[in-house]
């Protein structure tokens, strides 16, 4: 018997037209994994499911998400990292019931940031950035988690340290090398993880957080793709030193490959 919630295939999302399914019942939509159904353009039956609160459309050759998806006032969730999608539609921020938002390498997340701002319920995001933020993303006041790939340096991330209401952040990039000052207004932060990136030390006010979790990952030249003199060695005493002084930590995970 079909699930009317959970339409989890291509298949079944095209078998819509031919079965008695009402599409004011169907709560749950995931094409996830798709991408060989040759599902390139945004299923237009879709507009019809306006009770929808779930919506996966990672790993798919989805390109463009038409200005109607405003009409679904109920989305909660929204996942499109691993897609082709390369543009934040308008009308995004007409979805005020969104909490969270996976976003892709291929969206130009800098240009459509402020279709964004007015999601109030919004507490987990994800993107790869390549420019820096732009200030107003503080108002996002409600959001959790951040994380942030494709970093190149620390101008890009200082505007998030006013989004108070964090309590996980994760970044990454080859080229990041460093945290900038001031980390430490992220008063609510819990787990902080650095991944894939060359940074060799922590900034002065770090030990001012109050996380429970640090994770860091350095994988070296094999990695990086650079020189032997270029390359950020982590200064672990310091890393080390500075991690001693937070009393809340409880759980630390630490892999360095430098070859």
């Amino acid at each position: 018997m079909l699930n009317e919630r959970d339409l989890k295939t291509a298949e079944l999302f095209k078998s819509l037209k031919k079965i008695d399914v009402k599409p004011q019942n169907v709560f749950k939509i995931s094409l996830r994994g798709t991408g060989q159904a040759n599902i390139s353009d945004f299923p237009e039956i879709i507009r019809k499911c306006k009770n929808l609160q779930y919506l996966d459309i990672e790993q798919t050759p989805i390109k463009i998400i038409p200005e109607w998806i405003g009409e679904l006032t109920n989305l909660q969730i929204l996942k499109m990292a691993e897609s082709n999608v390369s543009k934040i539609p308008e009308s995004l921020s007409k979805l005020t019931n969104l909490h969270t938002i996976t976003i892709d390498h291929s969206i130009n997340f800098n240009e459509g940031i402020e279709n964004l701002y007015n999601l109030n319920n919004l507490r987990h995001l994800g993107f790869r950035a390549y420019k820096p933020l732009d200030k107003n993303i503080v108002q996002l006041n409600k959001l959790e988690y951040l994380e942030i790939d494709n970093l190149c340096n620390e101008s890009i991330i200082e505007n998030i340290y006013g989004i108070s209401s964090l309590k996980e952040l994760i970044i990454s990039g080859k080229k990041l090398t460093k945290i900038p000052e001031g980390i430490s207004k992220l008063s609510k932060l819990e787990r902080f993880k650095i991944s894939t990136s060359p940074i060799n030390e922590l900034p002065k006010d770090f030990n001012l957080l109050t996380i429970k979790y640090f994770g860091y990952t350095n994988l070296g030249l094999a990695n990086f793709n650079v020189s032997e003199e270029d390359i950020c060695y982590p200064k672990w005493e310091q890393i080390f030193s500075t991690l001693s002084e937070i009393r809340t930590l409880h759980e630390v995970g630490l892999i360095s490959v430098c070859l």
